[in-house]
C-alpha cells in the first residue's frame, strides 16, 4: 500500500481529542478504519464538524470485526435452571449477546453482570442488584453518557471523589464532561482524592481537563491543602506532561506556586523564563563551547574559516574551493594577530593556508575554535566590541592568531566564532612547535634505554593552551566580560558559567535544542 494512502496516516491529520474517541470506538466496536472511513473522518475534521456520534457511526458500518475472546460458563450455572446442559446455556447467552455483535470483548466483560441480570429476570428467578457506584464506573468505563447522567446523582457524597477519579481518567471527550459534570455539584472531596483524579488526568495527556481540575479544586475540596497546586505540577513534571506543567504554571496565582517545594518553585520559574524566551523578550544566556578543528576528522581550516566568514578560500593543501558567499548573517569579521606575526596573515587566505603548511601529520590538530553566545541586551556594535576586548586579552596577548567571525540572523541567538591558531610564533615569524620531547632519567641521571633501543622519553607542551583548566578559566572570564558589559549598559540581567548543581540551583538541566528542534517551537 502507499503510503500516503494509510488510514494511518489520513487519522494523523486529526485532533488529539479526535484521535482519542477514535481509539475508544475502535475498541468498543473492535474494528479497525479503512482506508475510505479515515478519509471521510479527516474530511469532517476539516470541516469542524467530526463528532465522537460520528465516529461511532462511521465505525459501526458493515467492516472487517477482530475474534472475539471465549470464557468458560462455569461461573454461570448458578444462574440457570437445573438441568439446563452447557449447549443450553451457551444457546440462551448466545442469544443475549446477539445485540451486541461486534463489541469489544473488554466491553463485554465490563457488562456481563448486567447481562445476567437481564436473563435471570427474564427466567424469573430473584433479580441481582447492582449499586448506582457500580453501574457508574461501568457507564464510565463504556463511555456511555446517558447511562452515566441516569446514576451519577443517586450517589452518597463519600463516593463522588471515587467517581471523579474514574471520569478523569477516562481520556476523551467523553471523559471531560463526565469530569466537568462531576465537579458542577461540589462534593467536599479529600485532598488526597482530588489529587490522584489530576494525576489520572494527566495520564490522559488531557491539558483542558488538568486546567479544568485545578482551577475548580477551591470549590471541591474541603479544607484545601495550597500545596496540592506544587503537587500536580511535579506529578506532570516527573510523568514527562511538559505542556500541562507549563500551562498549570501559567495558571496558578504566585500563593499556590510558592506554597509548593523548593523544587516546584525553582522549576516553575524556568518554565517562566522559558515563556519570555518564546515571546522574544530580552534575556541574556550563557555559552562559550571549545572544540577541535582536526584533518584526522576529515575537517580542514581553511573551509571553516571560509564558512565561518562567508568568504570564497581556496585550499592549497588539497587544492578544494570554498566558496560560502551566499551565506548570510555574518554581521563582522576580523584577525587579531600576536607580537611577532607576519603582517600578511591578516589575510584570511594567507592564515590558514600557512596552518596548513605547518601541519603535516595526517590527523593534525588544525585549529581551536570558540564559540560565544552574545547578550542580546547589547547592541550589535556592543557586542563586536566585548567579544573583540575579550579575544584580545585571553588569546591574542597569549600569542595565539584569532580568527573573529560575529553571526546575528536577528531571530534572538546573536554569536561569535572565534577561530585560534594551535602552534606559537616564534620572534622571527616562523611557526613554533607544539610540544618538545624531554628524556627521562634514572636515579644516577642517565637516559633510560628501552627494549626497541630508543630511549625512554616524555611530551612537554611548550605553551599551556591545551591544559585543561584552560577551558574553565576562558569560562569563568568571559561570563566575568558579560556580566561588566551588561552592569556598564545598567542592564539586570547577568549570567554565569557555573552548572546549576554548581550553583546550588535545584533546578534540572534541559538538553541542548539543536537548530531545527528551535526552528519548529517557533
Amino acid at each position: 500500500m502507499n503510503p500516503a494512502f494509510n488510514p494511518a496516516v489520513e487519522l494523523s491529520r486529526l485532533t488529539r481529542l479526535e484521535q482519542a474517541d477514535v481509539v475508544d470506538a475502535m475498541a468498543q466496536f473492535m474494528v479497525k478504519p479503512s482506508l475510505s472511513q479515515a478519509q471521510r473522518m479527516k474530511k469532517a475534521s476539516q470541516d469542524g464538524g467530526l463528532t465522537l456520534q460520528m465516529i461511532e457511526s462511521i465505525l459501526s458500518e458493515p467492516k472487517k470485526t477482530l475474534n472475539a475472546a471465549n470464557f468458560s460458563l462455569t461461573g454461570y450455572q448458578r444462574f440457570f435452571p437445573k438441568g439446563y446442559t452447557p449447549d443450553q446455556m451457551d444457546a440462551v447467552i448466545i442469544e443475549l449477546l446477539t445485540g451486541w455483535k461486534g463489541t469489544a470483548t473488554e466491553h463485554l466483560l465490563r457488562r456481563v453482570t448486567g447481562s445476567i441480570i437481564e436473563f435471570v429476570n427474564e427466567i424469573g428467578a430473584k433479580p441481582l442488584e447492582v449499586s448506582d457506584y457500580d453501574k457508574a464506573v461501568m457507564a464510565v468505563a463504556d463511555g456511555k453518557m446517558a447511562a452515566f447522567k441516569e446514576v451519577y446523582g443517586n450517589l452518597p457524597p463519600d463516593k463522588m471523589g471515587e467517581l471523579l477519579i474514574h471520569a478523569a481518567g477516562r481520556p476523551g471527550k467523553v471523559g471531560y464532561n463526565m469530569t466537568s459534570i462531576l465537579l458542577v455539584h461540589p462534593a467536599n472531596i479529600s485532598n488526597e482524592t482530588y489529587l490522584t483524579a489530576c494525576k489520572q488526568a494527566i495520564f490522559t495527556g488531557d491539558t483542558e481537563k488538568v486546567l479544568m481540575l485545578a482551577s475548580l479544586a477551591v470549590e471541591c475540596v474541603a479544607d484545601l491543602d495550597m500545596g496540592l497546586y506544587g503537587k500536580v505540577i511535579s506529578d506532570a513534571i516527573l510523568e514527562k506532561h511538559h505542556p500541562i506543567a507549563f500551562a498549570l504554571v501559567k495558571q496558578c496565582t504566585p500563593e499556590q506556586i510558592q506554597a509548593a517545594n523548593s523544587y516546584i518553585l525553582c522549576q516553575a520559574l524556568y518554565n517562566r523564563d522559558r515563556e519570555r524566551r518564546r515571546r522574544s523578550v530580552p534575556m541574556a544566556i550563557y555559552r562559550l563551547s571549545i572544540k577541535i578543528i582536526s584533518r584526522g576528522k576529515g575537517a580542514s581550516a581553511v573551509a571553516k574559516a571560509a564558512y565561518r566568514a562567508a568568504e570564497l578560500l581556496k585550499s592549497e593543501y588539497d587544492g578544494g574551493e570554498h566558496d560560502y558567499t551566499r551565506k548570510r548573517g555574518v554581521v563582522h569579521t576580523e584577525i587579531l594577530l600576536p607580537d611577532h606575526a607576519p603582517a600578511e596573515y591578516t589575510d584570511r587566505s594567507t592564515l590558514w593556508n600557512a596552518v596548513e603548511r605547518a601541519e603535516t601529520m595526517k590527523n593534525a590538530q588544525l585549529s581551536r575554535e570558540v564559540e560565544l553566545a552574545l547578550p542580546i541586551e547589547l547592541s550589535k556594535e556592543q557586542n563586536i566590541a566585548l567579544a573583540h576586548e575579550f579575544v584580545k586579552r585571553q588569546f591574542v596577548e597569549q600569542g595565539m592568531c584569532a580568527d573573529i567571525c560575529v553571526h546575528d540572523t536577528r531571530k534572538g541567538n546573536p554569536h561569535a566564532h572565534v577561530m585560534l591558531t594551535m602552534r606559537p610564533i616564534e620572534k622571527n615569524g616562523e611557526w613554533g612547535a607544539k610540544s618538545r620531547k624531554e628524556y627521562i632519567l634514572d636515579r644516577c641521571g642517565e637516559r633510560i634505554k628501552l627494549k626497541n633501543g630508543e630511549y625512554k622519553t616524555r611530551k612537554i607542551c611548550t605553551v599551556d593552551w591545551n591544559d585543561q583548566t584552560k577551558a574553565e578559566e576562558w569560562r569563568a572570564a568571559w561570563a566575568d566580560a558579560v556580566n561588566a558589559a551588561l552592569e556598564k549598559q545598567n542592564e539586570a540581567a547577568r549570567v554565569d558559567h557555573r552548572s546549576y548543581k554548581r550553583q546550588g540551583v535545584p533546578i534540572i538541566p534541559q538538553v541542548r535544542m539543536g537548530v531545527a528542534a528551535c526552528r519548529e517551537t517557533r
